[in-house]
């Protein structure tokens, strides 16, 4: 899934791909769940706010290919906070509450705002958006890692799970169980 997180509250220390990044309030955070995180500390009332998108959806939506190929080569993509009228933390949890009080019929809305805000993220990235590139060592395995790179170059086409694994150099079933 793509995860989409802010920081309310008071400071947030995150690891990222073993690397530690203080986050400060309303920070919006967008990485890849694939890439290994949790958090290492927060400061008293601090809050992680976040939503998950399943990433089938986020590639149907055809995004900016930079921005696509940032995330699946497990880029670290960080926004100053509140750059816009409507904070990110307000936005996420009018999302969540929406989710759960109608969830078939707030959905769609959900997705067109989420779609929305991300596309705005990219607009802006060139010149707000710290860039965080975690280096691929700490991705454990290297079929994994292989893998992941096989999906980030062909992730418009049609691939299957056998033609990663011969890529990768793994089996099939091996591959599957990561994801």
């Amino acid at each position: 899934s793509i995860e989409i997180s802010t920081f309310t509250g008071g400071r947030v220390t995150m690891l990222y791909g073993g690397e530690s990044q203080d986050m400060a309030p309303g920070h919006l955070v967008i990485h890849w769940g694939m890439l290994p995180h949790q958090m290492i500390r927060r400061d008293g009332a601090a809050q992680v706010i976040g939503l998950h998108l399943p990433l089938t959806w986020f590639l149907q939506w055809q995004m900016p290919v930079d921005l696509t190929n940032r995330l699946l080569k497990m880029e670290l993509l960080i926004a100053p906070g509140d750059q816009f009228p409507c904070s990110d933390a307000a936005l996420l949890r009018n999302w969540k509450m929406l989710l759960q009080q109608h969830p078939e019929d707030g959905r769609p809305i959900v997705l067109m705002e989420l779609q929305a805000r991300l596309l705005r993220f990219h607009l802006n990235d060139q010149a707000n958006t710290i860039r965080k590139t975690i280096p691929s060592r700490t991705l454990s395995s290297r079929p994994l890692q292989r893998s992941l790179e096989m999906i980030a170059r062909h992730f418009r086409e049609q691939i299957r799970v056998a033609d990663i694994a011969g890529y990768a150099g793994t089996s099939s079933r091996y591959l599957a169980s990561f994801f």
